[in-house]
């Protein structure tokens, strides 16, 4: 069940990695509360096996071919920036507000 979500919530996947702006939810599972975030090249319709299925079906020339295997690449990293945890494994949560212009960054630690 979806508890609470937010659009435009920038998360830092690395420490020397540009914020980049994801979609934030809580959810209430089996497993208690959970935190989600996806970034929103993700959530703007993109999907592996839709771009596996253009990819194969698609008869056109070799270089739109190849527009679409690096289209695929460059949004599959996405995926592992995708973030889904226990709320009950978060030790520390800290949010960065910045100026005029709303920009949220989360920063969380956890129990691995």
């Amino acid at each position: 069940q979806l508890l609470y979500g937010k659009n435009n919530v920038y998360v830092q996947p690395a420490p020397n990695h540009e914020p980049i702006p994801g979609y934030l939810s809580l959810h209430n599972n089996q497993h208690g509360l959970t935190l989600k975030w996806t970034p929103n090249q993700l959530m703007n319709g993109y999907s592996e096996s839709s771009k596996s299925i253009q990819i194969s079906t698609q008869e056109t020339n070799e270089s739109e071919t190849n527009m679409t295997v690096e289209s695929s690449r460059k949004y599959s990293v996405y995926w592992d920036y995708a973030i889904s945890i226990n709320i009950s494994s978060i030790v520390y949560l800290h949010c960065h507000h910045y100026g005029k212009k709303i920009k949220y960054i989360f920063e969380f630690y956890s129990i691995v």
